[in-house]
C-alpha cells in the first residue's frame, strides 16, 4: 500500500515538474522571439538610415518642395469632397447606375435568349420509342 502511495506521489512531482518545465521553454523561447525582433527592427532602421544618408547626399534624388506631387493632389481632392459630404451622393449615384445598368444587360440576355428560341423553330420534339425505318 504505501509502495503505491510512493508511486502516486513521485508521479505527480513529475508532472508538476514537467509543467513548470514547459512553462520555463515557452518563456524561452517568447524572448528568443524577442531578440530576433528586435535584431530584425534595428537592421531595418540601419538600411532605412543609410539610405536616407544616401539620397540627401545625392541632389538629383531629392524632392523638390516647391512642386506638389499628383499623390498629394489626389488627397487635398480627396479632403475637400469630403468636406462637401459629396461622396455619399456619388455612391448613390454609383449603385442607382450599377442597378440600372444590371437590369439592362439581364433584358438584354433576354431578348437575345427569345431571338435565339425564334430562329431554333422553338422546342423539339424528343424521339420516343424505336427508330422505324419508313420507305
Amino acid at each position: 500500500m504505501r509502495k503505491a502511495l510512493v508511486f502516486i506521489f513521485l508521479g505527480l512531482v513529475a508532472m508538476a515538474l514537467s509543467e513548470q518545465m514547459k512553462e520555463v521553454e515557452e518563456t524561452l523561447d517568447d524572448n528568443y522571439i524577442e531578440e530576433e525582433l528586435e535584431e530584425n527592427i534595428e537592421d531595418i532602421d540601419n538600411s532605412l538610415d543609410i539610405s536616407r544618408m544616401e539620397r540627401d547626399a545625392d541632389p538629383e534624388k531629392k524632392r523638390n518642395s516647391g512642386t506638389k506631387t499628383k499623390r498629394s493632389k489626389k488627397k487635398g481632392e480627396r479632403r475637400n469632397n469630403k468636406k462637401n459630404k459629396t461622396v455619399g451622393k456619388r455612391k448613390k449615384n454609383l449603385k442607382k447606375q450599377k442597378r440600372i445598368a444590371k437590369t439592362q444587360r439581364k433584358n438584354a440576355n433576354k431578348q437575345r435568349k427569345r431571338a435565339n428560341k425564334q430562329r431554333k423553330g422553338g422546342k423539339k420534339q424528343r424521339k420516343t420509342g424505336k427508330n422505324k425505318n419508313t420507305k
